[in-house]
């Protein structure tokens, strides 16, 4: 990489640090280090960003700032359409408090409104309540989410430390639930800029503290999105450089289920930012649209990138 001026840009520095090549350490001195290291600071996490949010924090983040983006609205923003479904701006509230019902009932604080068929189907579970939102005003349909909200948040500040370990199934997903909120997170906030978009607004970062546990997650389900994908990466793995705010570097295993091992060295180098990183895992951004330095197998990296595609909402 070669700037005209002499100087390198943060993310040619980052790139070329990230992927510099270097005699390897001994066996023993390396695990001695890496030791020390993630005893100080977990790994992906960045010297001087704020401490991430916990899931239950982040999930907190995005609904207030969900429902600071909907007191902003005028009465006609209500009825313009939202890319990239073919929804009204409230028929996508009413889609958002379908989900938040999902969860509720999954947790056992409300009766279950969706059909069980349809629980692996993200949108077409909502349907319903995204036809009977035509019948209501705008104003119903956020009260009946709020009642569901202010129960979940209830529910979810009283839980014991027991409970977090619990799996249970949310869509297709057999997860735990600091994940599942996590995955909520990604789906409200990308509403949160979808309805900014469709009403003209600028989009507002979500912050470094949330986005660094948006980011960790994505990362770490690159594995299931190769796999999803019919796309063999076993023994492989990607150094993935994530810059700007929520920045992190995280040495990701690409076979499912595989742990990370010290003394294998990355195929590929991926650079970006991560808000275009979150945008991508939730599929508002495309591989080609995200701006993007690799160092290495840049078709393997291409196919990480396209694999991180895992949170459309």
């Amino acid at each position: 990489m070669i700037v005209n001026d002499g100087r390198r840009s943060q993310r040619e520095v980052l790139g070329v640090l990230a992927a510099a090549a270097a005699s390897p350490p001994p066996a023993v001195r390396r695990a001695e280090v890496m030791r020390a290291a993630s005893s100080r600071r977990a790994a992906g996490v960045v010297v001087g960003q704020p401490a991430p949010l916990t899931p239950l924090e982040a999930f907190e983040q995005a609904l207030a700032s969900f429902d600071e983006t909907l007191d902003e609205l005028a009465a006609a923003d209500w009825r313009r359409t939202v890319t990239p479904y073919d929804w009204t701006v409230h028929q996508l509230v009413a889609h958002v408090g379908a989900i938040d019902h999902y969860l509720a009932a999954t947790l056992g604080l409300v009766a279950p409104a969706h059909d069980p068929a349809l629980a692996d189907d993200h949108i077409a579970m909502t349907l319903a309540a995204v036809e009977r939102s035509g019948a209501e005003r705008p104003s119903a349909t956020r009260a009946a989410r709020r009642r569901i909200v202010r129960r979940l948040l209830g529910h979810l500040e009283m839980i014991g430390a027991d409970s977090l370990r619990d799996r249970f199934r949310f869509h297709y997903l057999d997860a735990r639930l600091p994940t599942v909120l996590l995955v909520r997170v990604f789906e409200i906030w990308t509403h949160t800029e979808d309805i900014r978009r469709a009403v003209g607004r600028p989009l507002v970062s979500p912050g470094a503290a949330m986005l660094q546990p948006m980011t960790r997650l994505a990362v770490q389900s690159i594995p299931l999105g190769l796999a999803m994908r019919g796309d063999e990466c076993a023994g492989r793995v990607a150094r993935i450089v994530l810059i700007g705010e929520g920045a992190g570097l995280f040495t990701q295993p690409l076979g499912l289920g595989e742990r990370a091992v010290a003394d294998v060295d990355p195929e590929v180098t991926i650079v970006a930012d991560a808000t275009a990183f979150c945008r991508l895992a939730a599929q508002r951004l495309t591989v080609d649209e995200v701006d993007a330095d690799f160092e290495g197998d840049a078709d393997l990296g291409r196919r990480v990138l396209a694999a991180a595609a895992m949170f459309a909402a």
